[in-house]
């Protein structure tokens, strides 16, 4: 509504002057509109932003600017747009919000004073928390070969549907992917996962024993990944000479024994599974030396029994 107005002002002498002024009175608050604009179940970190949409109008004096804010008494974490021409949206920073879900409101003020209602656009949760791994097998400071399994727990209260542990190993400096040299299986059941099927001799084929640093890592819906586990630094010694077939021999002992046939009996067992080949090998008694010559060597008196 337009009302024009006459200002009028008279000297000591009696002088006057006059001015009109169309002043436009407006106590019509603006409107503020969202569809919600946010969709809902976003998970984030407060390093993130969130896509705010929204509509407004004001047909007397115009917008003077927009809020956001995490609550409806639009003071938490308020957020002021002053340049809203032509906006209809606006990314807004979730920095420095702890864990939690949090809910967007909008309201407008135009250029008279009036304000909008406070409208909510959605919600969103922040999740900064990275997921907690323990690895409970096999124990670490173990020696391990062949193909191997581990097992532990994890907790996160955003973990997405599907999720599957991933083993790490440390190259040095470098943090890689034991899937990179080595398949496997995963599985995860409520907080509990397995990895199967990790073949050692990829990471260590020597005969001789080599130290490993592990890790298994987790990313949860906001991208959040665990850095390290529990029972952090985790170390596995990769032995493939440790875990050797176990031999009982029935029909002689390794005190002195006579036998009177050709044959000798005996048992082979090993939990990695034991192959058809089997070698017998002798030696004189006169030529064992329990320092020089244990076991049959290349250039040493043993000799294998065909």
């Amino acid at each position: 509504e337009s009302n024009l107005v006459t200002v009028t002002v008279a000297d000591r002498v009696g002088n006057t002057s006059s001015a009109e002024l169309n002043l436009k009175i407006d106590t019509n608050a603006p409107v503020v509109s969202v569809t919600p604009s946010i969709t809902g179940g976003q998970i984030l970190q407060n390093s993130k932003t969130i896509p705010v949409t929204f509509g407004y109008t004001d047909a007397t004096s115009g917008i003077q600017c927009i809020e956001f804010s995490t609550d409806s008494s639009m003071k938490n974490n308020l957020v002021t747009l002053t340049e809203t021409k032509s906006v209809s949206s606006y990314d807004y920073p979730l920095s420095g919000l702890s864990d939690g879900t949090y809910s967007i409101y909008v309201r407008a003020t135009d250029n008279a004073g009036n304000k909008s209602e406070v409208v909510k656009a959605g919600e969103v949760i922040v999740d900064t928390t990275a997921p907690k791994v323990e690895i409970k097998t096999p124990v670490s400071g173990a020696t391990v070969n062949k193909t191997i399994s581990f097992a532990g727990m994890v907790t996160d209260n955003n973990l997405p549907d599907g999720s599957k542990p991933v083993l790490q190993y440390k190259d040095g400096t470098l943090w890689k992917k034991v899937d990179d040299v080595s398949s496997y299986s995963t599985s995860l059941s409520g907080q509990e996962w397995t990895i199967t099927g990790v073949d050692t001799t990829a990471l260590n084929k020597d005969i001789a024993p080599k130290d490993f640093e592990f890790c298994v890592v987790f990313t949860d819906d906001a991208g959040n990944k665990n850095d390290s586990v529990k029972n952090s630094p985790y170390k596995l010694t990769i032995d493939q000479n440790a875990d050797r077939p176990e031999i009982k021999l029935t029909n002689i002992n390794t005190t002195g024994s006579s036998i009177s046939s050709n044959v000798v009996q005996g048992v082979i067992s090993d939990d990695d599974g034991v192959s058809t080949g089997v070698k017998l090998y002798r030696i004189d008694k006169a030529d064992y030396d329990s320092t020089t010559n244990s076991k049959p060597a290349s250039g040493n008196k043993w000799k294998a029994v065909t």
